[in-house]
């Protein structure tokens, strides 16, 4: 695997609808567009483990450094997808320790107003492939029950339901199950 740097570009590519859009690694002065980006989303109230708006600009940018300093040491991966300089959508893929050290936990979100133009598949192709040549095989995630959009796109690109934890998620008042997906690389 290639050696990344903060700021990297990783690929550039046009939306279903036009939009041109840049994949990069993160770097350190972005946080407070990550801070941005996350609490548009927490805003939203959709399908975010999330529950209050961040403020502490500070523990942002740490969180920036120790993601930089994972994917320095191969522990993991983490693209962030711009449009016009705007952070619109981040994925990430945490590596497991020791004798998991082959299994990915995989993470994505995009920003309302830039689903459903293929952006999200797009970047998770480009991490899966990268993440593989790190010697994960199987990623994993878990992802709201009623969460459709995401569980339909999930199992288009190879994931495969295997397991359900009921009442895992509290979300709008109410106790939603939590669907386990993997994908073999």
């Amino acid at each position: 695997m290639k050696k990344y740097h903060q700021g990297q570009i990783i690929a550039k590519f046009t939306s279903k609808k036009g939009k041109e859009i840049e994949l990069r690694i993160p770097k350190k002065s972005d946080a407070k567009e990550y801070l941005d980006f996350i609490n548009s989303i927490i805003a939203e109230d959709d399908y975010i483990l999330f529950e209050k708006q961040i403020t502490d600009l500070k523990a942002e940018k740490k969180w920036v450094d120790e993601n930089v300093k994972n994917m320095m040491e191969k522990k993991g991966l983490i693209l962030t997808a711009f449009y016009k300089n705007e952070i619109i959508g981040n994925a990430d893929i945490n590596i497991a320790r020791d004798r998991e050290k082959h299994i990915g936990s995989f993470g994505i979100t995009i920003k309302y107003g830039f689903r459903e133009e293929g952006i999200g598949t797009k970047m998770m192709g480009i991490l899966f492939n990268e993440t593989k040549k790190l010697g994960v095989k199987i990623v994993v995630l878990e992802t709201f029950a009623n969460n459709k959009r995401a569980i339909k796109c999930y199992e288009k690109i190879g994931f495969i339901k295997h397991g359900q934890l009921p009442g895992a998620i509290f979300w709008r008042n109410k106790y939603i199950d939590a669907i386990l997906m993997y994908k073999n690389l």
